[in-house]
């Protein structure tokens, strides 16, 4: 939700890279290994020096905020059974 969020607010995401990050993010962010203090760095400072313009707005729209809730409402009853 934190990244939706962000990207809702047209905030860019510096985020892991695995496959659920990059299924959210896309091309709204940068990915890499955060526990790399010096890519960690890096990273933050390509995101802050790039115009994303309306990108993380359109990606955090594919993301309704219903459809995320509902869908996290549905893995929680999941495990509780």
């Amino acid at each position: 939700m934190t990244y939706l969020e962000a990207m809702a607010c047209g905030i860019p995401c510096v985020a892991p890279d695995d496959a659920v990050r990059r299924e959210v993010i896309g091309e709204a962010g940068i990915f890499c290994d955060v526990t790399d203090d010096a890519a960690y760095a890096e990273a933050l400072a390509r995101a802050l020096a790039r115009n994303w313009g309306t990108v993380p707005r359109s990606r955090a729209e594919r993301f309704p905020v219903t459809a995320t809730v509902d869908h996290y409402a549905e893995v929680l009853r999941e495990l509780i059974r």
